[in-house]
């Protein structure tokens, strides 16, 4: 079972109320598709501020550094393929599905000119 390391800094940005739903959430489709969670807890934020006067102790970007979270996720081309045409087909832009459109390949070309004329 593949683990997933998270650092979460709970109401950063966000309510505090909102970080618990979210692990929730993650851990459930742990549970659904296979992998665990190894997470790792700062409490730092406004609560912090009000208790010690800055927002994160002084050795916070060091404890970070140190703990490893330069691992994202693994880049799966894929992945990104199946992203990309889901959501071409959710806007009525393409109307195969997901599936039907890696079966049949797409010409990565095309998929860069589009992303780049959908940002413009």
């Amino acid at each position: 079972m593949r683990t997933h390391d998270i650092a979460v800094i709970p109401g950063d940005g966000i309510g505090l109320e909102v970080t618990p739903a979210a692990l929730e959430v993650l851990e459930a489709a742990g549970r659904a598709h296979g992998f665990s969670l190894r997470l790792t807890e700062h409490p730092w934020g406004c609560d912090y501020f009000v208790e010690h006067g800055r927002m994160m102790p002084p050795d916070a970007l060091e404890t970070l550094s140190e703990v490893r979270y330069d691992r994202w996720r693994d880049y799966d081309p894929e992945d990104s393929m199946r992203f990309y045409a889901l959501r071409l087909h959710e806007v009525g832009m393409v109307s195969s599905n997901p599936n039907e459109i890696l079966a049949e390949g797409t010409d990565w070309r095309f998929l860069n000119e589009l992303k780049r004329e959908l940002k413009a």
